[in-house]
């Protein structure tokens, strides 16, 4: 392993250009699983917009269990520093990663490519307005927005599960 290690410490030395690509398994030691260990129920739950409207409590607590409760109370782990360490180095210029929980830019990482959506990029479901803030889900209910026009909730879900367009 610290073979490996050391080959891949000189190929990012050597690059003129490296951009790290990551996914769930990135997240998983700060508690977040990948498919493989989700409860099924709980990813339709999540991909939902029906259960996110109509049973916004619902939606809260799967997603409070599957991601903003590891993301608030553990947060990044060691891969998440050290990706933002290499690019403050100028080692990697970015991160494109299919992870939705933020981890990458709260470790301190500032080019990261969030490409399945964020729990960090929300807009209101009726009025669109952009909410692009992580800790608008901290309050322990799903956010709402400040129109309360037919009080619509916020959803940061990406366009793959049909709810930011």
């Amino acid at each position: 392993m610290d073979n490996q290690i050391e080959i891949l410490k000189d190929y990012i030395d050597k690059s003129n250009y490296t951009v790290a690509i990551t996914g769930a398994g990135v997240s998983m030691s700060s508690g977040i699983g990948d498919f493989e260990h989700w409860n099924f129920g709980s990813v339709l739950q999540m991909s939902s917009t029906f259960v996110l409207k109509t049973m916004p409590n619902k939606y809260y607590k799967a997603a409070w269990k599957s991601f903003l409760n590891p993301i608030f109370n553990i947060g990044p782990n060691i891969t998440h520093k050290k990706l933002a360490e290499l690019e403050s180095q100028n080692k990697i210029q970015g991160i494109i990663t299919t992870n939705i929980d933020h981890l990458h830019s709260l470790a301190g990482s500032k080019n990261v490519a969030e490409i399945q959506g964020s729990f960090a990029i929300n807009k209101c479901l009726k009025c669109n307005k952009r909410y692009n803030d992580i800790n608008i889900w901290k309050n322990g209910k799903v956010p709402r927005c400040e129109c309360k026009r037919n009080y619509r909730s916020i959803s940061s879900i990406c366009s793959c599960w049909t709810i930011i367009k």
